[in-house]
């Protein structure tokens, strides 16, 4: 087997290369590890684009690698944590995640892998940039600020029909006999 070469993509970082293939303008390549991806470093996604990129010699492999693909990988596989600012670090060492291969090992397909590859890409992304990325926790949405109660309407002055109800109300109220005192025990 020849040696990989090392293909620095954009997104995902460098990734080893073993095999090139074209599809019209794209290019699927064959990683070391098995697996197949295009230029950018994205998985292929779709049977029909092996089939039309791939000659026959090696089309049998890359169709069993497709049907397999969101199998577990065997073998050692680091752990990986995401910490609470959203970094992706090794369990053992709390070192950061350097490799894609290592992401796409552990985490099961589904959307807690894409929220790895999104955090690993966004970390690279900082990289180049040239600068450690500044982790903005994700644990939850942001919490809401209390409402508070919405201030009373000025006092508007009383209508004459208003004014005559309260007067009614104040003399009805001066009319009642006071409440009897209650009998002693």
């Amino acid at each position: 087997m020849a040696e990989a070469q090392i293909l620095n993509t954009e997104k995902f970082g460098k990734i080893r290369v073993y095999m090139s293939f074209h599809e019209g303008p794209r290019v699927i390549h064959l990683l070391e590890n098995g697996s197949y991806c295009f230029e950018d470093g994205r998985g292929v996604d779709d049977i029909q684009q092996l089939r039309n990129a791939i000659p026959t010699p090696y089309i049998k492999d890359a169709l069993f690698w497709f049907e397999h693909r969101d199998d577990r990988l065997s073998g050692r596989v680091r752990k990986i944590e995401i910490t609470p600012d959203n970094r992706l670090v090794y369990a053992d060492t709390q070192s950061p995640v350097e490799s894609i291969e290592d992401v796409l090992a552990y985490f099961d397909p589904g959307p807690f892998r894409e929220a790895a590859l999104i955090a690993f890409a966004a970390r690279l992304q900082a990289l180049k940039a040239g600068k450690e990325p500044q982790w903005k926790q994700v644990t939850g949405p942001e919490p809401k600020k209390p409402v508070m109660a919405p201030k009373p309407a000025p006092k508007q002055p009383m209508t004459p029909i208003e004014k005559a109800r309260a007067a009614k109300a104040k003399k009805v109220a001066a009319k009642k006999p006071p409440a009897a005192p209650a009998p002693p025990e």
